[in-house]
């Protein structure tokens, strides 16, 4: 976790460090130590966001050659944090290309699970930063040689940046979150539509097989004038194969006029 560790005139920081690399993104953790007159980093890794600093040293430009060690440790630490912003800005670009496919509905579980390591790997950087302004606070909080009195508005600054930081890490935290909803609302919605239909056409013929169940039955007609008499009308299976095609229509139009099957009439949207 980054932490801030004060020795008498020696400062120690430790702080993550992460940036973009060929669009690809890189954390590694850096030390500093600081005290009168000079500015120690550590590194595992080669390659850092130090560039504009060492420009600015060698051009001679700004403030930090004419500055203290602690205004130095400032700017290096305000360059790490500047590094922040690009890598958050591709996790909202990310989710910005997923938003059109979350809004489809289709079921993919690439989507959820892209959504999922989004908000994971944002987690962990609100895990940096959270930390990383305490550790800015502390600073300012310190007495003399630790930090001059014309460092103290630059550290509000810094801390200024790690607030709007963490205000927008959690946006696009709520705004994964909320796509992640959307996608299973609108995944649930088309497998509502899918099961109502299906219902729909379970519920027709519901009535149709209990007709044909009727006359399905062996009862012997010669037996009893009552067993099935309807069965020595010349016109019996016509007038069943019709009586069912309206029962099928009469409950579509039902179906219709409730808004269960198409777009509801304006009767059954008033009703």
């Amino acid at each position: 976790r980054p932490k801030l560790e004060p020795y008498d005139d020696v400062l120690y920081l430790v702080a993550p460090m992460i940036r973009l690399v060929d669009g690809q993104e890189v954390a590694e953790q850096v030390s500093f130590f600081a005290g009168p007159g000079f500015v120690l980093t550590f590194q595992l890794q080669a390659g850092d966001c130090f560039e504009p600093i060492r420009k600015r040293i060698r051009a001679g430009s700004g403030l930090v050659r004419r500055r203290g060690a602690d205004y130095l440790l400032y700017a290096l630490l305000d360059a790490m944090v500047d590094a922040y912003f690009p890598v958050v800005a591709r996790y909202d670009t990310r989710i910005e290309g997923l938003e059109a496919a979350a809004v489809q509905g289709q079921p993919d579980s690439a989507v959820v699970h892209e959504l999922t390591l989004i908000r994971q790997d944002l987690q962990r950087v609100q895990r940096s930063l959270w930390p990383l302004r305490d550790a800015v606070v502390q600073w300012q909080g310190l007495d003399a040689p630790l930090v001059d009195e014309a460092t103290r508005p630059y550290l509000r600054d810094c801390e200024d940046h790690l607030i709007r930081l963490i205000d927008l890490v959690e946006s696009v935290r709520e705004t994964s979150l909320s796509l992640t909803e959307l996608h299973l609302a609108m995944v649930s919605l088309r497998t509502n539509e899918v099961m109502k239909v299906l219902t729909i056409i379970a519920t027709i013929f519901i009535p149709l097989t209990f007709i044909v169940g009727v006359y399905g039955m062996n009862f012997d007609i010669e037996a009893s004038p009552w067993n099935m008499p309807e069965l020595y009308w010349r016109y019996g299976y016509p007038g069943v194969m019709v009586f069912m095609a309206v029962i099928s229509a009469a409950m579509l139009v039902g179906f219709r006029r409730r808004g269960w099957l198409g777009r509801p009439s304006k009767r059954g949207v008033d009703g």
